[in-house]
């Protein structure tokens, strides 16, 4: 039996194993998409335009400048979702996920009915830059 945590937001993932309820986890496999931390102009073929305001008071960006970030993590999740699809087949008993609330909301819609299945708890944090004892003690004691 292994049980599986995913930790990840929209630009970063690692997925950790333990084969007991109370054990420590171990790095199975990190995962980098670094578009998802292109500025807006990078990201675009078109750079944002700049303009003024009704009043003509202030300067402001017009253009797609959240649209594309959101695009580019909207893939992260799919991919994330394809990897924890692909890992059910090798004895992953239960999964855990971690991710801030927006991303964990992406990956919610990008899993499988197979992955939702033996998703046993999804938990709103951004943990991925912690170490790996930071992160079990965010999870239950037995999982």
């Amino acid at each position: 039996m292994t049980i599986l945590v995913l930790v990840a937001d929209g630009a970063y993932a690692k997925l950790y194993t333990t084969r007991s309820q109370t054990g420590e986890l171990d790095l199975w496999e990190e995962y980098a998409h670094p578009a998802s931390r292109l500025k807006n102009t990078e990201l675009t073929t078109d750079g944002p335009g700049i303009g003024q305001d009704s009043i003509g008071q202030g300067r402001h960006s017009m253009g797609h400048e959240s649209e594309a970030q959101q695009l580019e993590a909207q893939q992260f999740a799919v991919e994330i979702a394809a990897k924890l699809h692909s890992s059910i087949a090798d004895d992953i008993h239960k999964i855990y996920i971690i991710a801030p609330p927006r991303f964990l909301g992406r990956l919610r819609g990008a899993i499988s009915p197979q992955v939702r299945k033996r998703v046993a708890a999804e938990i709103d944090h951004d943990l991925v830059r912690h170490s790996a004892a930071d992160i079990r003690g965010h999870l239950p004691h037995y999982l």
